[in-house]
């Protein structure tokens, strides 16, 4: 209801802590249709995919819905291992309606920077891009 609310192109990130809203249907389009609305040209969304062991149907949904909304070239997954989640793998996806893409568009001396000021101590250029390299068995269920 929130998001219905909001103007258009007024957010450059939508970030969703949850699974998206709606089931597999035409619900959950509706939902990924109105965020797209409102965030800027540049805008990017992230939200949780859920697990491609224990669920792999609502993570295919995910990926699928979401790219079917900002394009599937501009949608990418990527898997985080927390032990607290059913199967400790948990899956997310990130779509950007530019196109900016996590793959190949990161910045590694920005990264090495920040990770450096801030005295990080687990992301790194490295983990962000192995966060994005499929188990064959995900690239399998995503294509």
């Amino acid at each position: 209801e929130y998001i219905k609310k909001c103007k258009s192109d007024s957010y450059d990130i939508v970030i969703i802590d949850s699974e998206l809203p709606g089931g597999s249907g035409e619900e959950m389009r509706e939902i990924i249709e109105q965020i797209s609305r409102v965030l800027r040209g540049k805008g990017v969304l992230v939200t949780q995919g859920g697990s491609p062991r224990y669920n792999p149907a609502a993570f295919y949904n995910s990926f699928v819905n979401v790219g079917d909304v900002f394009g599937r070239q501009a949608t990418h997954c990527y898997l985080l291992y927390l032990s607290s989640y059913p199967s400790g793998m948990w899956g997310f996806v990130f779509s950007a309606k530019d196109g900016l893409s996590p793959v190949s568009d990161p910045d590694k001396e920005r990264i090495d920077a920040f990770c450096h000021e801030n005295a990080l101590d687990y992301y790194s250029f490295d983990i962000h891009r192995a966060a994005f390299v499929l188990p064959s068995f995900v690239q399998k269920l995503l294509t």
